[in-house]
């Protein structure tokens, strides 16, 4: 219990961080698109995007290195410290991956499009709860992880989540897309 508590802890304050960029970036990016101006749509996109992903390894990099101090901020049990630590650096390793997955869906959701969001975050979350079981029980050869395999569970639905994403937005070259 003590792990997951400090793990959402944690965690709150930085999405509280990716939500608040999202939330500006959106409300820049639906001025931009409605008001037909695709220039400023992709310089807004680029920036927001640019930002995140410097934000993203930032968070992984303070996480990864920083959990021993957070758990010790928060007076964690001797005997969920190493628990905690292991599970709140691989956690800070998802960052990579979720950030970004959330921050695109957040921006198009800005366009007007809530379906395209709801099919790729339905997809990460139903690829984590196949994956999850797997790592902690570890059948058909599959190591068992124990707790830091759930982070990396779920950080490897959100990387195929993004990059299905990413190709879907590549495909129908999507306004929000920086190439093309």
């Amino acid at each position: 219990t003590a792990v997951v508590i400090v793990n959402v802890l944690v965690w709150m304050m930085l999405i509280s961080a990716v939500m608040g960029i999202g939330s500006a970036s959106s409300i820049l990016i639906a001025q931009a698109y409605g008001a037909g101006r695709p220039r400023q749509l992709k310089t807004i996109t680029g920036t927001s995007v640019a930002f995140v992903l410097g934000a993203s390894v930032l968070m992984a990099l303070v996480g990864w290195f920083g959990s021993p101090l957070f758990v010790d901020l928060i007076s964690t049990p001797e005997a969920a410290r190493e628990l905690a630590i292991t599970y709140l650096r691989a956690t800070a390793f998802s960052v990579l991956a979720i950030f970004p997955l959330v921050f695109i869906t957040i921006m198009i959701r800005g366009m007007g499009d809530a379906k395209t969001p709801f099919r790729f975050t339905t997809l990460w979350i139903v690829l984590s709860l196949v994956f999850i079981p797997i790592v902690l029980l570890g059948p058909f050869g599959f190591p068992k992880l124990g707790i830091a395999g759930v982070a990396y569970s779920n950080t490897l639905a959100a990387i195929i989540a993004l990059v299905a994403l990413i190709v879907y937005m590549g495909r129908t070259r999507h306004a929000l897309m920086l190439s093309g």
